[in-house]
């Protein structure tokens, strides 16, 4: 079974940051974070 960490590494992976815009949201989203929420950064990619 993958841990958490794992989970989130892996999901990271497949966000695409080179989406001007959507790269944009997503950092942003990222920089307020003291820990990584991936689920924050996948519907900040989305708009």
């Amino acid at each position: 079974m993958a841990t958490v960490p794992a989970l989130a590494t892996q999901r990271l992976a497949r966000l695409n940051f080179s989406e001007g815009e959507a790269a944009k949201r997503a950092f942003d989203a990222m920089a307020q974070m003291v820990k990584i929420d991936v689920a924050v950064i996948e519907a900040a990619m989305r708009g």
